[in-house]
């Protein structure tokens, strides 16, 4: 596939009141299709806004820097970014008040919370306070990237109305279910787990990836949640025409592929 390269605009300053943004752009080498995203990156410490800030630019987005809280809320009402990556101990408050802000007045951003503050407490505290995904630093860029991309295909995944594989069919709007034509009736958990198996419909998606997708945790809980779960969504299952779909692939997680079933 041929490659098409476009090419940004020189670095910028964009002007809110009296808090100068940077926005940082560069020529990128795009296949067609792709579509770079704005990135956020609200942080206060200057070496390490630059590190981020730098990698989310090598992995092909482009991005902006606030370094306050009242600076990001400027740079989102001049534009919005589809993801904001959120420091907790900022100069003007706790990184935190931003979210409720962001949720009235830009409800479509994604934030991932990026904070010294790493432990299960405060992790779980930013989560509920509306946060879709929280990492501990120190961090590991290729991880950093990773979570992104992640908040990136939930939008994209929120756009189909539909999802199936074989007889099975997930209606995401009327919230309905149907194996060859029947409805199969479910719990809201087990909705949501059947909802994201299909999402990585022949895919093995591991203990990590439900837990932190399905359930909002980046942390392993201790329990067997998943596994209770996953047992009672197979025996559901397993009274259709879609029997034998949902596999468990040992020492990796879980499969659907109702094609073959």
């Amino acid at each position: 596939m041929e490659a098409i390269a476009r090419t940004a605009p020189a670095p910028t300053i964009l002007g809110c009141g009296h808090f100068p943004l940077l926005l940082k752009m560069r020529k990128l080498d795009l296949l067609p299709g792709y579509a770079t995203m704005l990135i956020l990156v609200v942080e206060d410490d200057a070496e390490l806004a630059l590190d981020i800030v730098n990698g989310l630019i090598d992995a092909g987005h482009t991005t902006s820097r606030a370094e306050s809280l009242a600076q990001a809320r400027a740079a989102c009402n001049q534009r919005t970014p589809r993801i904001v990556v959120l420091d907790r101990l900022l100069p003007d408050g706790e990184g935190l008040e931003l979210i409720p802000w962001l949720r009235r007045r830009h409800p479509a951003v994604k934030i991932l919370v990026l904070s010294a503050l790493a432990s299960v407490d405060a992790r779980v505290g930013g989560l509920n306070a509306g946060a879709d995904d929280y990492l501990g630093k120190p961090y590991a860029m290729p991880e950093l990237h990773a979570r992104i991309n992640a908040l990136a295909r939930r939008d994209d995944d929120a756009n189909q109305p539909c999802l199936g594989s074989g007889a099975l069919v997930l209606d995401r709007i009327r919230r309905r279910i149907t194996v060859g034509g029947e409805s199969l009736r479910l719990k809201p958990r087990e909705y949501l787990l059947l909802e994201y198996l299909l999402l990585h419909s022949g895919e093995v998606v591991s203990r990590e990836m439900i837990l932190r997708d399905v359930w909002g945790y980046n942390f392993d809980p201790g329990t067997n949640v998943i596994d209770v779960h996953m047992s009672r969504l197979r025996a559901k299952l397993a009274a259709t025409a879609a029997a034998g779909c949902l596999e468990t692939v040992r020492g990796e997680g879980y499969r659907l592929d109702a094609l073959g079933a």
